[in-house]
């Protein structure tokens, strides 16, 4: 990212992203499709804030019913957690996240809950913005949750 007087830069990284869309073929059925070989540039006007999003990362200690399944849970698990902190497709319904709604624990139990070869899951802290605190994140009304680095310790129910 970039930072000028007045805008931040953001360059799309082609290796984690991609373009989908939806036509309607013959005026009968939707076809879906996606562009995955992306680039470009995010250009935010700092001035106006319902630009903003708050990075949110996860700390937790993640208890597998089976070593042998801890590179598998770990996977599902990140995956998991960046689908549910995604600002457009994440939150519980998949549809996102609303302007202002803050994250708290239970929102990860739910996520975390429905991954097989987790037992359990301890000592979850949220970080964002250099704090870190282990109930929620709380933002601002104009604000939306974006996905950090997850630090996952996979540990032996």
């Amino acid at each position: 990212m970039t930072v000028t007087a007045q805008n931040s830069i953001w360059n799309i990284d082609p290796a984690h992203s991609v373009a989908e869309f939806k036509v309607k073929h013959m005026m009968i059925a939707n076809v879906k499709g996606y562009f995955s070989k992306i680039t470009g540039v995010l250009t935010r006007d700092e001035s106006n804030v319902a630009n903003s999003s708050v990075e949110v990362s996860i700390e937790a200690d993640i208890f597998v019913t089976s070593l042998e399944l801890a590179s598998r849970a770990e996977t599902a698990a990140r995956g998991r957690l960046e689908q549910l902190l995604h600002p457009l497709r994440g939150g519980a319904d998949g549809r996102g996240w609303e302007f202002g709604r803050s994250i708290g624990k239970s929102d990860v139990f739910a996520a975390l809950e429905k991954i097989d070869e987790i037992d359990r899951v301890e000592n979850l802290r949220f970080r964002f913005r250099g704090q870190s605190d282990p109930d929620r994140v709380v933002i601002g009304p104009n604000e939306l949750l974006a996905s950090g680095e997850h630090r996952l310790a996979v540990k032996k129910a």
